[in-house]
């Protein structure tokens, strides 16, 4: 369910009495019908990030990780056409060769596309 929802445990010992565990909260955030998509992907350090499926005027950030962890690039921009948004990802530097971990995030949600170098 969307939402916050509230579960607790209750465990039945085999004397017939019962315990309830403490009660926990678990916050369900339904994703959006969200397109993320990067090309050419394998790539010589420079792709394209296609996004659709935002409405307009929302902020988004797209960062790209390599395999350490470390951020080589990263950018936020706010979506203009809640139809398709394409985005050239050019990093500073030359990339070495490599997997790298592009993220958008959206409202806190993060989507993850996994990117050859080489």
């Amino acid at each position: 369910m969307n939402g916050i929802s509230y579960y607790r445990l209750k465990q039945f010992d085999t004397d017939g009495s019962f315990h309830f565990s403490n009660i926990i909260s678990i916050n369900v955030i339904k994703e959006k019908n969200v397109k993320f998509i990067v090309y050419p992907n394998p790539n010589k350090g420079e792709f394209t990030a296609d996004i659709s499926g935002i409405e307009n005027n929302h902020e988004v950030q797209i960062s790209l990780r390599d395999e350490k962890g470390a951020t080589v690039y990263d950018s936020k921009f706010f979506i203009q056409d809640d139809n398709s948004n394409k985005l050239n990802i050019v990093p500073e530097s030359k990339l070495p060769n490599g997997l790298y971990i592009c993220t958008l995030t959206l409202e806190g949600i993060d989507y993850h596309v996994k990117v050859i170098v080489n």
